[in-house]
């Protein structure tokens, strides 16, 4: 249990360093142009800074990165259990 928590800090971590906007355009854009282009914007913050960044993805980007994601954490969780019963307990 204590392996696992690490791994899903260690990853939080790790993606929360990627703030960059996957395209740099959609940052700039007006608000209405994101709603037609269906343009999700989110304040981000990165490791060690309590100032947030403003990043932009489309829907189909902001899927495919959750999905990611989800895939990294399943993974972690698969080689914990792979290791069985913890000595501690």
């Amino acid at each position: 249990m204590k392996y696992t928590a690490g791994i899903l800090l260690l990853t939080f971590t790790l993606f929360g360093c990627v703030t960059e906007p996957i395209n740099p355009n959609l940052a700039s854009q007006d608000p209405e142009e994101a709603k037609k282009d269906n343009i999700i914007c989110e304040k981000e913050y990165s490791v060690g800074s309590r100032i947030p960044k403003k990043v932009c993805y489309t829907a189909e980007e902001k899927e495919r990165r959750n999905e990611e994601s989800k895939q990294i954490l399943n993974s972690a969780r698969n080689k914990t259990d792979r290791r069985g019963p913890s000595a501690d307990g």
